[in-house]
């Protein structure tokens, strides 16, 4: 005769008739542990939305493509081209090549980061498809304009 046992999400079948209460509470005690490590499997095999990681991707890749024209531009026309006054002081303080390259590493990073909570947050995905639409407008658009037209 099998005993049905329920708890949260776990259901076993233990035999009712073997063994004392203290074999049957160890036997509880196995399974509810076995669960719990299978929770955390499962838990760190999910993965963010399909959105979220599409989106990430190409914010991502407008970032790096963002850098290879500021590079570009600020080379061929000088430092006073880049329209962020803020960036523009850093990279007349600290250089071009390391001031590009630690904001777009901040701003990769920073992308990471939401992609990680779309785990969590519904709307993320759609914060990170208007990022790029907003990004690709203030930043490369203007780009694209002054180098190749």
């Amino acid at each position: 005769m099998q005993k049905r046992i329920a708890n949260a999400d776990l259901v076993c079948c233990l035999p009712c008739d073997s063994g004392t209460a203290l074999e049957r509470e160890n036997q509880l005690l196995i399974h509810q542990q076995t669960y719990s490590r299978a929770r955390l499997l499962n838990a760190l095999s999910i993965h963010p939305p399909k959105q979220a990681l599409i989106f990430s991707s190409i914010l991502i890749g407008m970032q790096l493509v963002d850098a290879l024209f500021t590079y570009m531009g600020v080379s061929r026309y000088g430092i006073y081209m880049e329209g962020n006054p803020l960036l523009r002081l850093l990279m007349q303080e600290f250089g071009v090549i390391m001031v590009l390259g630690s904001v777009k590493l901040t701003a990769i990073f920073s992308i990471l980061l939401i992609l990680y909570s779309s785990i969590c947050v519904r709307w993320a995905p759609h914060a990170l498809f208007a990022i790029s639409a907003v990004y690709g407008f203030a930043a490369l658009l203007p780009w694209s304009y002054i180098l190749f037209l």
